[in-house]
């Protein structure tokens, strides 16, 4: 494994000498005081490595359960604030951004109740007793350990092992603008409940008002009609869906909606942008 050298304005040797500590550190596991983010280790699928190097933990509500969740997150790439402390935002960002992934979440007793793997073409939830978690050290500020596999094990005909360390420290919570009626009566909020009004009805001018001019273009397309059906298919009622958040960036805006059912909830995002001084909706 080769390890870029920082420019830290000393000789060479001692550069090496100082890198060749911290490596060695987090090996045996003597890891520093104060929680770095690291990763050291690799996983390998199909014989193919990837190396992690970043680790972070976080802490979500279960909406299914309504119990505090654990999450310990170790990655070949750093994660924005958004996905570390957001699961469905670390979904997409892994998709999008071609990030290797394993996320591990922990109940109250520090008990793994689910692994997900996103190493290509390894992906999925997988369960095996080769599977194990240990802690250095566990508090409301960091953890710290090793996760790996006993022996090379198979998932979804692949095989894969794992062995990473990891100093990891816990997320600050997601920032919430606002939620409930607030987040609805906000300039996102009315531009999102204006768009879920004109789709519900099918009124292709009302959508393309409130929708982002590109997405507009694509509905003048000759598919725009049948995409205008789709859209008509899955979308919110704001009368009995939640707002449960949202957040803003400069001119860009997220909501999280959560529609009750019967065993549990489903989320559902919607992403908004600021053009012109006006937001608009990117389904």
């Amino acid at each position: 494994m080769k390890t870029a050298v920082p420019a830290l304005g000393l000789p060479d040797f001692l550069q090496k000498l100082l890198l060749s500590f911290l490596v060695l550190s987090i090996a045996v596991g003597v890891l520093p005081a104060r929680a770095q983010n690291i990763a050291l280790g690799t996983i390998t699928v199909n014989g193919k490595k990837a190396e992690l190097k970043h680790a972070y933990a976080n802490t979500e509500t279960s909406h299914r359960s309504g119990k505090v969740e654990t999450f310990l997150i170790l990655t070949d790439k750093p994660l924005s604030v958004n996905a570390i402390a957001d699961e469905t935002e670390r979904g997409v960002t892994a998709q999008r951004d071609n990030v290797s992934l394993i996320e591990l979440k922990l109940d109250n007793n520090k008990r793994v109740v689910s692994t997900y793997i996103s190493v290509p073409p390894l992906k999925g939830n997988v369960m095996s007793p080769a599977l194990k978690l240990t802690f250095l050290s566990f508090s409301d500020k960091s953890l710290k350990g090793r996760f790996y596999s006993e022996r090379e094990d198979r998932a979804f005909d692949h095989s894969y092992s794992v062995d990473v360390r990891f100093d990891a420290a816990f997320a600050p919570s997601k920032a919430v603008d606002a939620s409930g009626e607030k987040a609805w009566q906000s300039p996102q909020g009315k531009v999102l409940a204006e768009y879920f009004r004109a789709v519900r009805l099918g009124d292709m001018a009302a959508v393309k008002r409130v929708v982002t001019p590109t997405f507009a273009k694509t509905l003048d397309g000759a598919k725009g009609k049948d995409l205008l059906a789709y859209l008509q298919s899955v979308a919110e009622d704001p009368k009995t869906v939640a707002f449960e958040r949202l957040s803003v960036e400069a001119d860009s805006a997220k909501a999280k909606l959560v529609r009750r059912i019967k065993d549990g909830s489903e989320n559902q995002e919607y992403e908004l942008f600021r053009v012109g001084g006006a937001w608009f909706v990117e389904p």
